[in-house]
């Protein structure tokens, strides 16, 4: 399950309510960002978390793991631990209207802008974004499934445009047939203008 949002003003998405309900979100909740792959993870922060110390050092540690245990680990360790975890990831919360803003350590290195489009999924309870390529001849490539760069291009538009007047001479045959007589002006001898 997919779908498209667009990167408002101020960097800005609304998270549709499929996923919001899928995954329980709701406005004020706390989410985790992180990058994997190019693609940004979004994973909901277990809101009991913030009203107990511990579980967020456990939740931190999850995440950018130590050597040694929790309770072993002196002040030094801990504090690297939290370092790494804060330079890898950034949390956002859940604004009105199901709005998050994409911190600017993301936009920057998933080379995401105002108007971009970004598709989201879901995988494992974790909303992925990733940003969908504006480039014009990238997803032509992607619709037509064939690969497009300047050396090709005549040649693909032309079959295209051969294959479609091919279909719509059929149409306008097609429905001349009905009326009994041809409105093709190459099947009267006229030629087109």
């Amino acid at each position: 399950m997919s779908d498209v949002v667009s990167v408002e003003k101020g960097y800005a998405i609304v998270i549709p309510k499929k996923f919001r309900e899928k995954l329980g979100l709701k406005e004020g909740d706390f989410l985790e960002i992180s990058e994997e792959e190019g693609r940004m993870v979004l994973e909901r922060i277990d809101p009991d978390i913030n009203s107990d110390p511990s579980r967020k050092i456990e939740w931190i540690l999850r995440k950018s793991p130590m050597e040694s245990s929790y309770d072993e680990a002196d002040e030094t360790l801990l504090a690297e631990a939290i370092s790494r975890y804060f330079q890898k990831v950034s949390i956002v919360s859940v604004e009105k209207g199901y709005a998050i803003v994409i911190p600017e350590k993301f936009r920057e290195k998933l080379g995401i802008k105002e108007g971009d489009f970004l598709e989201i999924s879901e995988e494992e309870g974790r909303i992925i974004l990733k940003r969908i390529n504006s480039d014009p001849f990238k997803t032509l490539e992607r619709i037509i499934g064939e690969p497009y760069g300047e050396e090709v291009d005549e040649e693909i538009a032309e079959r295209w445009l051969l294959n479609a007047g091919a279909r719509h001479r059929g149409h306008i045959r097609a429905a001349s047939d009905v009326r009994g007589r041809s409105e093709d002006p190459q099947d009267e001898g006229i030629e087109g203008s």
